[in-house]
This record gives C-alpha cells, sequence and structure tokens, in this order.
C-alpha cells in the first residue's frame, strides 16, 4: 500500500485490520510504500503499538515500483478518498489481486483498466 498521507490513504485502518488476524503462524506483512511523511507515518504506527512491528515493513520511494508490485501477493488500498486511483490500475496491470475500499472513484479506476484491456464488456 501506498501510504504518505496515514488517514486518507488509511493506513491506520490497514493496520487495525491485519492487527487482528496477525498471530505467529501466519505469514502476513504490511509493506508501505512512502513518498513521504515518513517521520510522521512511524510516530502515527509506535504510538498504537510502542514499537513497529515486525510484521510492517516501510519501502522506501523508487522509479521502479512496479518491484514492489511484484513482491506483493496482493496489492491493498484502504483510501478514504480518491482521485483516479492510479495506484490500483498499476497492482491490476500487475495482475495481483486488489482489496480496495468502497469508494466511487476506485470503482472507475478499475473500470477503465478492464474495458482497456477488453474484459469489461
Amino acid at each position: 500500500m501506498f501510504g504518505f498521507d496515514y488517514y486518507r490513504k488509511g493506513v491506520d485502518l490497514a493496520i487495525e485490520a491485519l492487527s487482528e488476524i496477525i498471530n505467529e503462524k501466519e505469514d502476513v506483512c504490511l509493506l508501505i510504500s512512502l513518498s513521504s511523511n515518513k517521520d510522521f507515518v512511524l510516530s502515527k504506527i509506535r504510538k498504537r503499538f510502542n514499537t513497529i512491528p515486525d510484521w510492517i515493513k516501510i519501502l522506501e520511494l523508487r522509479n521502479d515500483i512496479v518491484t514492489y508490485y511484484h513482491l506483493s501477493d496482493a496489492f491493498l488500498s484502504p483510501s478514504r478518498s480518491e482521485g483516479f486511483c492510479n495506484s490500483l490500475v498499476e497492482g491490476a496491470y500487475c495482475e495481483i489481486p486488489l482489496i480496495a475500499s468502497k469508494i466511487p472513484n476506485d470503482k472507475y479506476s478499475l473500470f477503465f483498466l478492464l474495458k482497456k484491456k477488453g474484459k469489461w464488456n
């Protein structure tokens, strides 16, 4: 997930949801790619857990973002609001499963991609 805007991008929602299902036997890791606000995001996570849990990994910004999609089993977009969500389109293009908030613009982002790939009638 992309989490430079902690609240709008739903980093808090993702952390809370995953913290409910994490246990020692689960192989779950939340990868959060940040282009800015790293200290703020880390402070919010530390405030919630008193540390950065092992199952949360903060990724550095990189030019070939496709690498992050290919490292992932799924792309999580728990955003509270979006314009045109490029990250959902990128994740779908990389053919990984998508988990997204039910917000209007996410639906239009996916419609655009599926229509372009001929998978939407």
